[in-house]
């Protein structure tokens, strides 16, 4: 069962993701973070296989999290989920094992980018 984190400060997003992606059935098991703050901890604790990331968010943007994932060490697989084009993200050029998917999101769409990045990893 792969693990995946999914980070997003609107609980909305956070209930749709668990919706789409439909957990166990699926074979994930997800984990939510509030922020990026709390997903640090989490991470620390319990490494992910893949972190899936809003990038508008209060306390760390997205691409600020990434950042700081990278320089924790950690070199999972990230899927940055946004309104905004990948090239308007600051620091997304050159950024390693770092995927992004436009807004809006579907099940298809989300399930089949996770399993293409899921298999890259392999």
């Amino acid at each position: 069962m792969k693990r995946i984190l999914i980070v997003d400060d609107d609980g909305d997003m956070r209930a749709l993701y668990r919706y789409m992606l439909g957990g166990e059935a699926a074979g994930y098991d997800l984990r939510f973070a509030r922020d990026g703050l709390q997903a640090l901890r989490m991470l620390a604790r319990k490494p992910a296989d893949l972190v899936i990331s809003d990038v508008i968010m209060k306390s760390m943007d997205g691409m600020t999290f990434v950042r700081r994932l990278r320089e924790g060490g950690f070199s999972a697989p990230v899927l940055v989920v946004s309104v905004l084009k990948r090239e308007m993200l600051p620091g997304a050029r050159g950024a390693k094992r770092v995927y992004f998917m436009e807004k809006p999101v579907t099940p298809h769409g989300l399930r089949g980018a996770l399993r293409r990045i899921l298999a890259a990893g392999r």
